[in-house]
């Protein structure tokens, strides 16, 4: 895992912040991180890894359709039925 140090923006290699996570110092060890952070005024943050991420999805079911009959056909059902 690797970490990096935020304080209003990422911060690089050189101290300077930087508004990507792309361009920040990456950490391996959280000490390091820790330390920078205290210096800086900052926090730790933890980067996780494409390749450790787990894509978690969900089977949404459909909701089921009421058979409809053809239009107004409820209406002649009723009216013509004698006559």
């Amino acid at each position: 895992m690797s970490y990096v140090v935020k304080a209003m923006c990422y911060l690089d290699d050189r101290g300077n912040g930087k508004p990507s996570l792309s361009q920040a110092k990456k950490h391996d060890d959280y000490e390091l991180a820790d330390a920078a952070a205290k210096v800086c005024g900052g926090r730790v943050v933890e980067i996780i890894d494409k390749k450790d991420r787990k894509v978690v999805r969900t089977k949404i079911e459909s909701k089921k359709k009421k058979e409809s009959k053809a239009n107004q056909a409820w209406m002649r059902k009723g009216c013509f039925d004698g006559e």
